[in-house]
């Protein structure tokens, strides 16, 4: 499907295809490894328990051996999610040399364990007020740092960082998110950690407050898969 990957970084053909699979969590076979980054990394962070690893760019990635991928894929249906594979093939680009890679798709388990799902509903009202506090905490806080930024990105990168802000805010406060709703609000949320990297390679905002603003993404994360 996609071919001449060493052209680019594995970085930016992960955001690539992530575009194309917003709905699932992409999972990149990278030598002996899968890789899931950003918003997927974090979902796997808190559902399976791996380590996050901060990137030099500013990303979140976490990994597991190729050997674990039926196991962990059981584990990431259970969790009622869809999931995008992307393995290497034994075909090379003629021009780069590089290994091909195909995608095939993973459909979501729509049925939710009965016990699980009586839990939700017992603990509805004290994740949701956790969710609300969390989105407040991020409109706060993408305010506070990019207050200073220079002017020629504060009509832009910054007023559109604050506006995703302010609309993640808005749809939490729905007491009855849906599937749908949910992975719209995950995309939002993957688009503020994209803009919040290119402002760090801009030196409009800190790494030190990259890292604060991702924490709290993460606990808002958190929150919604609750």
């Amino acid at each position: 499907m996609y071919s001449g990957i060493r052209k680019m970084k594995f970085i930016d053909y992960y955001k690539r295809l992530k575009e194309k699979y917003i709905n699932h969590i992409l999972i990149i076979q990278r030598g002996n490894f899968y890789v899931a980054i950003n918003t997927d990394a974090e979902i796997l962070h808190y559902i399976l328990g791996f380590k996050l690893r901060l990137q030099k760019t500013g990303d979140y990635e976490v990994g597991f051996p190729l050997s674990s991928l039926e196991k962990n894929k059981k584990n990431i249906e259970a969790a009622n999610y869809r999931i995008a594979i992307v393995n290497e093939t034994e075909k090379y680009d003629e021009e780069t040399g590089a290994k091909k890679r195909e995608v095939a798709e993973v459909q979501r388990i729509e049925r939710e364990n009965k016990q699980v799902s009586d839990y939700k509903k017992v603990q509805s009202k004290k994740e949701e007020t956790i969710l609300l506090a969390e989105a407040k905490r991020l409109v706060k806080k993408i305010y506070q740092i990019t207050e200073n930024a220079p002017k020629k990105y504060r009509y832009s990168l910054v007023t559109k960082l604050q506006n995703l802000s302010v609309e993640i805010l808005e749809e939490v406060c729905n007491e009855n998110m849906m599937t749908e709703e949910k992975k719209k609000l995950y995309a939002k949320i993957q688009t503020i950690e994209y803009l919040l990297v290119i402002l760090k390679e801009t030196n409009s905002i800190t790494t030190k407050q990259q890292g604060q603003t991702a924490q709290i993404i993460f606990n808002l994360i958190k929150s919604i898969i609750n």
